[in-house]
């Protein structure tokens, strides 16, 4: 297959699994939300915290390296397999023994037995890990998707079912240990891998000095947004907690459907170009400013239309959480930049400058959330680590163009106009509808608002982007 065809096929796919597992999730997400009040999805955030921070020394960047190695052996793999094993189990048993300090900590009722049974996640987690390598490394990323679509559809049945017989939280945990269960065993069977009863450190170290880096990037970024939300919980009520982080889920849901095929699609084709700057460029450059705008276009109808989504989704008792939806809407515009400079940070084997920013960035936040947190509101801190975003992902970019030596404040000046098209057009179309039909009910604002922006935007992307949608759909 060609490089051209394998990133269709991948990009394809990728999309598919994203948009399936976004979609479950969105749904999923809605009829709990009806169903449980805001308090559950804080405490679940507490929960969350110490799965997502120890998940990631079990893979420990072990999976990436693989996959960037050349010549990977059954060696390699079954090695891989059983350290992530033994890992997973050490891990589980370190927050087991630690789940009744943490609970007297926060002082929420039962909060060691949900940690407990959340954790459970990485032991089954770490038996699917080298099959995603594997398929990955194949370029067959089929595997992967169907694997995960009966996954989500029967972990959201659970999860729905669980939470209306009045489970609360439980069916938060066990709905997200179903979909693990699953997606792992169907990985298991779709992706053909046989462990070997071996294991050879020498095969693990020379990995571990990529894969350690990598770790180095990714716990930074995570422990950055976890430990926030161990302080929030800690100042905040869970209540407030909970607007917050299903801010996020209701926000990410369109984000990640866009974003990740295109990210996680591309990657492989990425690491085969590693050595072509000026392919890498050709592909890197139109990507971004197309999910970009695909990114605007979603962000646009979510900050103009935000108390009406709210009141459709989840409900009235959600309405608080308006304030942080616009927020969180113009903090993730640059996600898309984002993304594709850490593909190419990796690709480029710059992981060690990406660690370096990042580490800058997020302590200048904590230094700031420490200083803020008993002087301002959630919304106002949330504000300020907004502009830290901004002004981290622009430095990302200007090394990114160093990396693929292209200009960076024509690209930034390309990147800017369309985002002031996108402003212009949104604050033009609400003030028409709310003086044309000032008495709009909530959903048809939101299908006017949503038809008008999006075709305007869409029309005006077209007539000043056609040499980018041009090249985008180039050979490779």
């Amino acid at each position: 297959m060609s490089i051209k065809n394998a990133t269709i096929s991948n990009v394809k796919w990728s999309f598919i699994e994203s948009i399936s597992l976004k979609l479950v999730s969105f749904v999923l997400g809605i009829v709990l939300a009806r169903l449980l009040e805001p308090s559950a999805f804080g405490i679940l955030a507490v929960v969350n915290v110490f799965y997502l921070l120890t998940t990631l020394f079990i893979d420990a960047g072990l999976k990436e390296a693989l996959i960037q190695k050349n010549d990977v052996t059954d060696l390699d793999y079954s090695s891989v397999f059983w350290l992530n094993i033994g890992k997973s189990s050490l891990i589980y048993l370190i927050l087991f023994v630690a789940a009744p300090f943490i609970q007297s900590i926060y002082g929420f009722e039962n909060l060691a037995f949900y940690i407990r049974l959340q954790s459970l996640t990485l032991i089954i987690e770490a038996f699917g890990l080298i099959q995603i390598v594997k398929a990955t490394k194949d370029l067959k990323l089929k595997k992967i998707t169907t694997a995960r679509i009966p996954a989500s559809l029967i972990s959201l049945l659970v999860g729905i079912s669980m939470a209306y017989f009045g489970y609360g939280i439980v069916s938060l945990i066990v709905q997200q240990l179903v979909n693990v269960f699953i997606y792992s065993l169907m990985l298991i069977i779709n992706i053909k891998f046989k462990p070997q009863f071996v294991f050879d450190l020498k095969v693990v170290l020379p990995l571990y000095k990529f894969g350690v880096r990598l770790l180095g990037v990714n716990l930074l970024s995570r422990f950055y947004v976890q430990s926030l939300n161990l302080i929030y919980a800690k100042v905040f009520s869970p209540a407030i907690l909970g607007l917050y982080t299903k801010t996020n889920s209701l926000q990410n849901t369109p984000i990640e459907i866009i974003t990740s095929p295109f990210l996680k699609g591309l990657y492989p084709t990425l690491v085969s170009l590693q050595n072509n700057v000026v392919l890498l460029k050709r592909i890197v450059l139109p990507n971004i400013k197309v999910v970009t705008f695909l990114i605007l276009v979603v962000n646009g109808v979510f900050y103009f239309q935000a108390h009406e989504i709210i009141k459709l989704l989840l409900g009235d008792k959600w309405l608080k959480m308006e304030v942080f939806l616009k927020i969180v809407a113009v903090g993730s515009l640059l996600i898309p930049m984002n993304g594709q400079c850490q593909s190419i940070f990796k690709v480029k084997n710059k992981v060690n400058l990406f660690l370096k920013i990042e580490l800058i960035s997020k302590a200048l936040g904590l230094i700031i959330i420490f200083s803020c947190i008993s002087l301002y509101d959630l919304a106002t801190i949330l504000r300020i680590l907004v502009l830290i975003t901004f002004l981290t992902s622009l430095i990302n970019f200007y090394f990114t163009s160093l990396i693929l030596k292209f200009s960076f404040l024509l690209e930034l000046r390309s990147l800017i106009f369309l985002f002031l098209t996108h402003i212009l057009v949104g604050i033009g179309i609400k003030i028409l509808l709310d003086y044309v039909f000032p008495d709009l009910s909530a959903l048809f604002s939101f299908l006017y608002f949503g038809f008008f922006y999006t075709i305007t935007t869409t029309g005006l992307f077209y007539v000043f982007n056609k040499k980018e949608l041009k090249l985008i759909l180039k050979k490779v």
